[in-house]
């Protein structure tokens, strides 16, 4: 066998990693968990995709992977698979309707010592346009891990480390979806919940709960506490606005919230900040100036320039992470933040908004290296994993053409 058709034989099999072998006829409730659990264990993934009319695709370190080789889910087989997430009969025919679908779903397997195994995911569905050119559905799984990773693993640099635990103010991280924003923050919070003497109560807001961030898991700091709300319109609390406004009598030191994607939660974020407390949030956006743009875009025009002013006055830390394929099948965090340094918000306030974003990115590009103590760019972070081998030339090229 050539050299070339040895490395085919080896994709040819690569590609068929996730295969369900097992396929029935018709598929029943039960048989997602199964899939999911067959998944499991056939290797780490972070999305699975379920539509009507087309096979179920698995998404692996950035890699697509096909589970039913082929073999389409009908209708029919999609809607038990969603009533056994959602515990609702009626839940497909809510989304058809035009109203998309968040939330949980959690499982159990079996590990390789035949121990139980929960596993939990984010779980979005939403009206699409089938093969059949017909309205659909498609589901999204997104794994979630319970345990919150160590901050030690986030390879973070110094202007980070330095800057991400403040008294009072706004931490934001700003990426794409699959980005890790929410992952970094679960760390940032583990690590202050595991301080001794921290002291520190934290009330989080997140739609839904991924990581938990139990009393048990942190005993070695019993003065510390997260309680966590999932955003749901359906119960616990309607918005992230809502617990914000709900919390501030409730005299947390900080505040976890999932995203600020809406003019309400944006302001009720940035009233926690000037009255005393700490902010960690996300949002989507693919850089530092562009998170403030976009943050500030939400209000009225003639309201603009004013909350300009206080977002930058309330802001610590911003960071903007992309996770990148690495050269050994990975993926590797590449990041630009921006300290707000007093002499930094300073000299923001005293630009007009229109100006601001150019600014910005001046005082960014301005540090010239990588993993300086007030900033970096997302070209000196890239240039950096481009040089020690992390990523290849293509990626490097694919990162600096966004930005």
């Amino acid at each position: 066998m050539s050299e070339l058709e040895q490395q085919s034989s080896v994709e040819d099999v690569e590609s068929k990693k996730f295969y369900f072998t097992e396929v029935t006829e018709i598929f029943s409730d039960t048989d997602l968990d199964r899939i999911l659990r067959h998944c499991h264990e056939k290797g780490s993934f972070s999305d699975i995709y379920f539509s009507d009319g087309d096979d179920i695709l698995l998404k692996s370190h950035g890699r697509v992977y096909s589970v039913l080789g082929g073999r389409c889910l009908r209708m029919d087989e999609l809607s038990r698979f969603f009533e056994r997430i959602t515990d609702d009969p009626s839940g497909t025919t809510t989304v058809l309707q035009g109203i998309p679908f968040d939330g949980a779903y959690t499982h159990n397997s079996k590990e390789g010592d035949n121990r139980s195994r929960l596993n939990r995911y984010r779980v979005n569905a939403i009206s699409v346009l089938n093969p059949k050119g017909m309205k659909g559905m498609q589901v999204t799984m997104r794994t979630i891990n319970f345990v919150p990773p160590l901050l030690e693993s986030m390879q973070l640099e110094r202007g980070i480390l330095n800057n991400y635990k403040p008294r009072q103010g706004m931490v934001i991280i700003a990426g794409e979806t699959g980005s890790g924003k929410t992952t970094f923050l679960a760390s940032v919070i583990r690590n202050r919940m595991e301080e001794k003497g921290g002291d520190c109560i934290i009330n989080a807001y997140e739609a839904p709960i991924e990581y938990l961030h139990s009393e048990a898991a942190y005993k070695s700091a019993p003065s510390n506490r997260v309680y966590q709300t999932e955003v749901n319109p359906l119960g616990w609390i309607i918005s992230f606005a809502t617990g914000i406004r709900a919390s501030l009598r409730r005299n947390p030191n900080g505040f976890l919230i999932g995203e600020c994607r809406d003019l309400e939660t944006i302001e009720a974020s940035i009233r926690a900040a000037s009255s005393g407390h700490f902010v960690y949030t996300t949002t989507h956006a693919n850089s530092v100036s562009d998170t403030i743009m976009r943050m500030i875009n939400e209000f009225p025009s003639s309201e603009r320039q004013a909350r300009y002013y206080e977002l930058i006055s309330n802001s610590r830390l911003l960071i903007a992470q992309y996770l990148a394929p690495s050269t050994d099948g990975r993926r590797v965090p590449v990041r630009e933040y921006l300290s707000f340094t007093p002499e930094i918000r300073d000299q923001l306030k005293r630009v007009d908004l229109k100006d601001a974003e150019r600014v910005i990115r001046e005082i960014i590009d301005g540090q010239g290296e990588y993993d300086s103590p007030l900033a970096q760019s997302m070209t000196h972070s890239a240039e950096h994993h481009l040089a020690v081998g992390n990523i290849s030339r293509d990626v490097f090229e694919h990162i600096i053409s966004g930005v």
